[in-house]
Order: structure tokens, then C-alpha cells, then sequence
């Protein structure tokens, strides 16, 4: 079914899907699995064992390096591809692109460990996708860098592709 649709407004209205703040995307909370039991006390904690979250970009969709204390793992499920780049301790940098071309090298499902800084595009009109976090989100665990942060890596090769005097990097 996803597949007939065509703009990105068909697939919010089929889904439910509620807008993020800040052009951060659209989403919808599919599962909370919160049947994970205290080691101390052994009733059912707060926090889920795992999250399920569709996750609509658009080509403008604000374009933001985040982090959280869960390991996501990203399923391409409709739309065009996605940019998907990851830069973690050890100060790695790995852009791969969620979608179903596999022999463009596209990758149906990613992996992303926690606390590795992570961001997503749109490279198209609109992409659909859905993540799993184990242990589940929790909105206290969302780190969000702040407007033109970028790890340091990328900073450092995009200065060295500038023209002197340019200073339009953050």
C-alpha cells in the first residue's frame, strides 16, 4: 500500500503521523514495550525494553546531529533514500544510505550503537522509515547538537576544501 503513494501528506494522513518541533520530521510511537521488570525491586520499571517509531523526512526536514543511550536499529520502508551518517568515540565517521537500490550499495537496515552521534536526510522528496531502540527512547536520553554543530572530523575535512578566507563553517 505505502508504495501507491506519492507525497509525503498521503503517507502522514495514512499513518497518524504527528509533526516533530522544529521541521525535525514526522512520527508515530507504534510500540512501548514497558514489561521490563526492576532488578531491585522486581515490579515493572518505567523505562521499555524497546521502542518502535515511524519516522516520515522530507527533502526540508532540519538536518540535526543527535545521540541517544540506546542502540537504533533503522528499517527503510518506503520513499526515497536516506543519508544516514554516524560518528562515534573513536572519532569515525560512516555515511551510508538507508533504502532498497542494493546495487547502488543502499543498506535496508542499519545499525547505529549508543551514544554515537548520529543524522539523517531526505535524498529525495520524502522517505519513510522506522527505528527500533533497545533499550527504548526516552525523550530525557535525546541529545540534540545545537544548530551547525558537526563532529570534528568533518569540520576539519570541510575546512580544507575552502577558499582562503572563507569562514562560513561554523
Amino acid at each position: 500500500m505505502l508504495s501507491k503513494f506519492t507525497r509525503a501528506s498521503e503517507v502522514v494522513k495514512y499513518l497518524g503521523l504527528e509533526r516533530l518541533p522544529d521541521n525535525a520530521g514526522w512520527f508515530k510511537l507504534i510500540c512501548h514495550d514497558v514489561t521490563k521488570q526492576c532488578a531491585e525491586c522486581e515490579r515493572p520499571c518505567r523505562h521499555a525494553n524497546s521502542t518502535t517509531i515511524f519516522y516520515l523526512f522530507e527533502k526540508n526536514t532540519e538536518k540535526r546531529w543527535y545521540r541517544i543511550d540506546a542502540t537504533m536499529i533503522w528499517n527503510f520502508l518506503a520513499g526515497d533514500p536516506l543519508a544516514f551518517s554516524t560518528y562515534c568515540a573513536n572519532k569515525v565517521i560512516k555515511n551510508r544510505v538507508l533504502g532498497n537500490d542494493f546495487t547502488a550499495g543502499q543498506r535496508p537496515l542499519i545499525l547505529a550503537p549508543p551514544r554515537d552521534w548520529r543524522m539523517l536526510s531526505c535524498l529525495g522528496q520524502w522517505s519513510l522509515a522506522s527505528c527500533i531502540c533497545t533499550p527504548g527512547f526516552e525523550i530525557e536520553q535525546l541529545e540534540i547538537a545545537t544548530k551547525g554543530w558537526m563532529p570534528d572530523a568533518i569540520r576539519h575535512d570541510l575546512k580544507s576544501h575552502l577558499v582562503p578566507g572563507d569562514s562560513s563553517l561554523p
